[in-house]
């Protein structure tokens, strides 16, 4: 992405493009620790270096087939971070004497309740256009089956199970319908002959459009009870763009001839990026890095050994990128 961009700026220059907006080109390296030091530094003390409309970011933009159909996505929506430390507190005593008030037993109940209980579905705007998107150009009979999905949250988790899709995507939507934790870290005692006094467990939450932590933790509260400490990690706020833009437009248009017959869907993004910062300026934020479809292992390359895209790959997303900017902002 921070190569299609540069690429992008060099064109524009270099073709004397009469432009109707200004275009600003921003690179940080520190998004995977959170991006404090780096966009959210520069939103916070410096957003007048950045202020814009709009902004286009990683997160979307990948080819993806599904049942013969390729599709282009377009993150329209991010989830917050919404991380907490869960602590549970008992009597301690001497190992050799068990006794029912353990706050590690405590603790694991309450894991095990977060685990084995869904939380409600919610659906966005964005999810909604998604699911839109993708029956737009499937066969009737998966048509009707994905929409399913969408018309009654209290049987959502029904439909998507019913789907004729990969495991992996079900998996995949099934986190994007509703707030999410997952468990990452334990800690617990000091010695192995003393029942301790305090258990803690580190969790990774995911919030939805619309929700704060506040109201999370009303959710969470419903599955364990009061009896817990809650804490909150450094959270984040979830982000929605409609899809309903003039941006939006010139994306489907340049995706359309470059890969005709292909569908640009709206879509909400589980995982965090630097847009968390950028849309605290109000900025309207798509995660748009143009991939063309390079098979069904292409993502399981990222964070991983040997992590790389093709050349083709980077040669075709940043003739698209190009296109889309010098549309939308030349005069």
């Amino acid at each position: 992405m921070v190569a299609m961009e540069l690429m992008t700026m060099l064109l524009l220059k270099r073709s004397g493009v009469s432009l109707k907006r200004d275009v600003i080109f921003m690179a940080a390296a520190d998004e995977e620790t959170g991006g404090q030091q780096g966009a959210g530094w520069v939103a916070k003390n410096r957003p007048e270096l950045i202020q814009a409309e709009y902004a286009l970011n990683e997160g979307g933009g990948t080819a993806a087939e599904i049942n013969g159909r390729t599709y282009y996505t377009v993150q329209t929506a991010e989830k917050g971070t919404a991380r907490f430390r869960l602590r549970a507190r008992g009597t301690p005593g001497h190992g050799s004497q068990p006794h029912d008030d353990n706050a590690i037993v405590k603790l694991s109940r309450a894991l095990i309740k977060l685990h084995e209980q869904k939380l409600p579905v919610h659906l966005t705007a964005s999810f909604r256009g998604f699911i839109e998107g993708i029956a737009s150009a499937q066969p009737p009979e998966v048509a009707d089956k994905l929409r399913a999905v969408i018309a009654d949250e209290s049987r959502t988790d029904e439909a998507i199970a019913a789907l004729p899709l990969p495991e992996s995507l079900k998996q995949r939507l099934s986190a994007m319908v509703r707030n999410t934790i997952a468990p990452t870290m334990l800690a617990a005692g000091s010695q192995i002959n003393v029942i301790p006094s305090l258990a803690e467990a580190g969790l990774d939450g995911r919030i939805l459009p619309g929700w704060t932590p506040e109201r999370f933790e009303q959710e969470i509260r419903a599955v364990i009870g009061d009896e817990f400490e809650i804490e909150w990690v450094n959270p984040s706020e979830p982000l929605e763009a409609s899809h309903e833009s003039p941006l939006f437009d010139v994306i489907k248009a340049v995706l359309a001839e470059h890969d005709p017959g292909a569908t640009p869907i709206p879509t909400l993004l589980t995982g965090a990026t630097d847009a968390k910062h950028v849309a605290q300026l109000g900025i309207k934020v798509y995660g748009f890095a143009p991939w063309p479809y390079d098979g069904p292992d292409e993502w399981t390359r990222i964070h991983g050994h040997n992590e790389r895209i093709s050349v083709r790959a980077a040669q075709w997303g940043a003739r698209v990128l190009y296109d889309v900017v010098s549309r939308f902002a030349g005069a």
